[in-house]
């Protein structure tokens, strides 16, 4: 890539060109101190994926998560911090991912936070028939912010912080700028 025009540089074109001018079925990148290996043969994917403790993706997820988030240095190392390989590692992504799950998989939890948000739903359209605006309504920044309220609502209950309507446009906000880039890719 050296010399060349950076102006129209984009990830999914470096990756085409650096794929074609190697044409191995495996080989490594240089990135992020340490070294990215690229497969470009769906066999190799496979038995990748079947060798869990031998490999870890937990690594490239950690930093794509401490990026996304828009996390601080110290943040970042501690979500790093005692990322092992396999299901079995102490590391603070791991263990929050685990919780999460645990609290998405069907049973009383998820029961009741779909209860929640049905009646905020509820609640909510009832709110909009009995309104006497009559006023057009943007329809994307409504569903927007009732989606945001029925999800948060179902999370956080009554100390919901998105009740503030500065926290959910703050929220918006922060999430949708580092998604740009990717979006375009997509």
């Amino acid at each position: 890539m050296l010399g060349q025009d950076f102006t129209s540089w984009s990830p999914i074109k470096a990756y085409r060109a650096s794929r074609f001018q190697n044409g191995q079925p495996i080989y490594s990148l240089a990135m992020f101190n340490t070294r990215l290996y690229i497969l470009n043969s769906p066999d190799l994917v496979l038995s990748l994926q079947r060798q869990p403790d031998v490999v870890s993706f937990w690594w490239v997820e950690s930093h794509f998560t401490a990026k996304l988030g828009g996390m601080s240095m110290a943040a970042s190392h501690r979500l790093h911090a005692h990322l092992g390989k396999g299901k079995n590692s102490q590391s603070l992504l791991i263990t929050g991912l685990k919780a999460t799950h645990q609290a998405m998989m069907p049973g009383e939890g998820l029961n009741s936070m779909m209860g929640i948000a049905g009646q905020t739903i509820l609640r909510r359209l009832h709110d909009l028939r009995d309104a006497t605006k009559t006023e057009p309504i943007d329809l994307w920044n409504w569903v927007r912010h009732e989606i945001t309220i029925i999800v948060t609502e179902s999370v956080y209950g009554p100390l919901n912080p998105y009740r503030d309507s500065e926290i959910e446009t703050a929220f918006w906000l922060v999430s949708l700028l580092p998604l740009r880039p990717v979006v375009r890719y997509v």
